[in-house]
């Protein structure tokens, strides 16, 4: 994971994946679905709260 410097209040990680689809061991599978419940639910409550950027 690489921080990206990004103007404003919140932080991006990108995730690459260095594996083919399916070549993924469980424990990492499950570490990255995780991952990804929690960035969208992060993201709807900022979208609720109104605390996210209406425009780029």
């Amino acid at each position: 994971m690489l921080p990206l410097p990004v103007p404003g209040t919140f932080e991006t990680l990108v995730l690459h994946r260095l594996t083919a689809p399916g070549q993924i061991s469980a424990p990492v599978a499950a570490v990255l679905t995780r991952l990804a419940e929690v960035t969208l639910e992060v993201a709807e409550e900022l979208s609720r709260s109104s605390s996210l950027p209406t425009s780029i």
